[in-house]
């Protein structure tokens, strides 16, 4: 299992974050193995779900393709892309969170993340570092100027 940077916080948002992200185990750990699948290589995608009160509800995880196949950069290939976009509107969902692996650092925001940041302070990303002996899941607000650790709660899978 991973180590995931996460708290409860009960119902509400925190202060100053649009939204809390609640991501189910199995859906975490497929964004883990989408990670590991592309070393070396960086990996990309999107948690998928909805945001209400406060809550963005994960529920899958679309892996997408990194067009630039480099372990230290990612831009989504457009035709995964639209593949995304479609089985979004197919579930009524929205993107809740972006998604991408860090193969040989720390799961923690590079110049090269905030410079390419096209979604804005309002989405979450999620980072997969593969550095260590095991996977590191971090997840951080960005904007233009730096970013800040975002408020995560992992959720074990329902019976």
């Amino acid at each position: 299992m991973s180590e995931i940077d996460a708290r409860e916080t009960g119902d509400a948002q925190p202060p100053g974050e649009p939204f809390r992200l609640t991501i189910p185990s199995a859906v975490l750990d497929a964004a883990i193995a989408h990670a590991r699948a592309e070393l070396p290589n960086e990996s990309c995608g999107f948690f998928a779900g909805r945001v209400e009160n406060g809550i963005g509800n994960v529920v899958r995880y679309l892996p997408l393709v990194n067009e630039r196949q480099s372990p230290t950069a990612f831009a989504t290939e457009p035709r995964s892309l639209f593949e995304a976009y479609r089985r979004l509107r197919e579930f009524y969902e929205a993107v809740v969170s972006v998604v991408h692996s860090h193969p040989t650092s720390p799961p923690v925001p590079s110049r090269y993340d905030l410079d390419e940041n096209t979604y804005g302070p309002n989405i979450p990303w999620v980072i997969v570092g593969l550095a260590g002996s095991e996977p590191a899941v971090r997840t951080w607000w960005l904007n233009e100027s730096g970013f800040r650790k975002a408020t995560v709660q992992s959720e074990p899978e329902r019976q």
